[in-house]
């Protein structure tokens, strides 16, 4: 397993893995596109918690895969789709 070990510095993970790359709605990033859903975040506040760092971030955009059942909320509804 190469996520998490390796340097994306001295790999290209995504052409090594297989894994399909879609563009960004809000940032300059990319994502992936097989993923069940994913979220691009702003950074608004960095805190220092002991030996760890803590990101405070604000949803820019939402992403979900259609091919997925999904459990979601938004305004105090739930809808909940079994796979």
């Amino acid at each position: 397993m190469m996520c998490g070990r390796c340097s994306g510095r001295d790999y290209n993970k995504p052409e090594v893995l297989g894994i399909e790359l879609m563009d960004s709605v809000t940032m300059n990033t990319k994502l992936i596109a097989k993923s069940e859903a994913a979220m691009e975040c702003k950074v608004v506040q960095v805190i220092p918690v002991q030996d760890h760092i803590m990101f405070i971030a604000e949803v820019q955009e939402t992403h979900f895969n259609p091919e997925y059942k999904h459990l979601s909320s938004c305004e105090g509804f739930a809808k909940l789709e079994v796979r």
